[in-house]
């Protein structure tokens, strides 16, 4: 009897040494599997072990896996089970059974083991422009930020305004291109806007495997304005949404692609008036509005015309001789030629201008000794126009033609004496109607103070054109009422020995 419970125990402890027993290696009972098969599916590589009996009679085995909800799998003798699942988001709960026998009597259950794990969506919270910071759940996390959730579950993004790579990124809710939230699936195609709240709560659906919840916050663009003046530079001003700056702007603060709108102005620097030609963008539209998407600068160029503002063109006083012009010299150094024009209305016929010389910078007057100066209403009326040349951008003024009477006459000697014509005191304007400059023209018969001024017609003064001591002579005088309203205006006139009074009508 001794001697049978001895070889008893020693059975018993051979067989605890090597025990019948069968597990999973992967997945592991509590274990979130979260591989990505599909936008629906997830890869399970299904691994499991076992160890058999010592016992010698038992000389067959197999394994059964209930893989639940899928079915009930079965080995053969010696071979193993598929490895290979792709499971729905959901609880599993498996088990796995070893079965050994004689192989003539049939085969027993040895061991078992049950495990229950989760397959689980693998989803991303992220921004627009893939990294910095977002809220998950209320936390604050590094975008993009993975979760591992259920179909139905539900995830909470929180858009942070922030600098990221020196770009300042918002969240934008007014105007256009407003911030939003969309889904971007594993393949690449994105949902609708999904809300254009800042805070967002998604639930998960059957298809969101791989996918990403993504905050699309705008950018901060920083458009600058500026002038472009051919041989001057960048200066000037310029208008930004309708108020007035000094070219090139600082910098504007938008959001990317909502609008921001620039003005071109015209402008005189140094005598030569900038016309707008086109924008940067090739657009002739003066007032354009840009809708920028990075930080970019918007150039308004310009053409430039010299200005006459400042000719003062008049002619000599001694009558029945060539007609003499004279002139201011341009402020412009770059005005290096002046061009004489000359019209003639010859029996109320106006002919053609012509161009009749051109004179170097430095001369400020010019012979026209094929006429000679009348004071005759029933001679021909001439009109003289001197013209800058801008060398730099190669153009000359607009026109701004003056007016005289003269006679086409063969050529005479020039001998004839200033002091052996007689001057008539005298005041008259061209053109009447006029619209904004006309020239004003007046002889004195004797040195003296000069008065000029404008009234309009309750009597309020809107100009005083002359108030200096002048020698005798003829002159003339330019009137630009271009900030004045349309309507009669009356001029005047107080010398020495002679006061008048003239009308003129602005018609705009």
């Amino acid at each position: 009897m001794k001697k049978f419970t001895t070889l008893l125990v020693i059975f018993v402890l051979l067989n605890k040494s090597n025990a019948q027993s069968v597990w999973f290696v992967y997945p592991t009972n509590g274990l979130d599997v979260t591989n990505i098969y599909s936008e629906s599916k997830v890869s399970l590589n299904f691994q499991y072990n076992w160890q058999r009996s010592s016992n010698p009679n038992l000389i067959t085995y197999y394994i059964k896996l209930f893989a639940a909800p899928i079915g009930t799998y079965q080995s053969n003798q010696g071979s193993g089970i598929p490895q290979g699942f792709y499971l729905t988001p959901g609880s599993y709960s498996w088990r796995l059974e070893l079965y050994e026998g004689d192989g003539i009597q049939g085969s027993v259950k040895t061991a078992e083991q049950t495990i229950a794990f989760n397959v689980k969506h693998t989803f991303n919270v992220k921004n627009s422009f893939g990294y910095g910071y977002i809220n998950v759940d209320y936390v604050q996390r590094n975008s993009p930020y993975q979760i591992k959730r259920f179909t139905g579950n539900t995830v909470t993004g929180g858009a942070i305004d922030q600098v990221y790579q020196s770009i300042n990124r918002v969240w934008n809710g007014s105007g256009i291109n407003n911030s939003d939230w969309r889904v971007q699936k594993k393949l690449g195609a994105y949902s609708n806007s999904l809300s254009q709240s800042r805070d967002y709560t998604y639930a998960i659906v059957s298809d969101d495997n791989g996918a990403a919840l993504i905050a699309n916050l705008r950018k901060i663009v920083k458009p600058i304005f500026q002038n472009s003046f051919v041989g001057v530079g960048n200066g000037g001003i310029i208008k930004v949404n309708n108020t007035q700056y000094n070219s090139p702007t600082s910098q504007f603060n938008v959001v990317e692609l909502n609008p921001i709108t620039g003005t071109a102005v015209y402008q005189v620097i140094n005598e030569i008036g900038y016309s707008f030609h086109h924008w940067s963008d090739n657009s002739t539209t003066v007032t354009k509005t840009f809708n920028p998407g990075i930080t970019q600068t918007y150039t308004a160029y310009y053409t430039g015309k010299p200005l006459t503002t400042n000719r003062a063109l008049h002619t000599g006083t001694v009558y029945n001789q060539p007609i003499v012009l004279y002139w201011n010299e341009h402020p412009n150094v770059n005005v290096t030629q002046y061009q004489i024009w000359r019209q003639v209305k010859h029996n109320g016929v106006m002919g053609n201008p012509y161009l009749i010389a051109t004179v170097n910078r430095g001369t400020t007057s010019y012979v026209d000794d094929e006429y000679n100066l009348t004071r005759s209403y029933s001679n021909d009326l001439l009109y003289y126009d001197v013209r800058p040349y801008y060398s730099t951008e190669g153009t000359v003024s607009d026109n701004n033609w003056f007016a005289v009477f003269g006679v086409l006459m063969p050529k005479t000697s020039d001998s004839t004496s200033v002091a052996e014509v007689e001057l008539e005191n005298s005041l008259a304007n061209f053109p009447n109607p006029f619209n904004p400059v006309t020239n004003i023209s007046f002889s004195i018969k004797e040195a003296g103070h000069v008065n000029i001024k404008v009234f309009d017609l309750i009597g309020q003064q809107v100009a005083e054109l002359v108030n200096e001591e002048k020698e005798a002579g003829s002159y003339q005088i330019s009137f630009n009422a271009s900030h004045l309203p349309s309507g009669i205006y009356i001029y005047t006139i107080n010398a020495r020995s002679y006061s008048q009074t003239r009308k003129m009508l602005l018609m705009k």
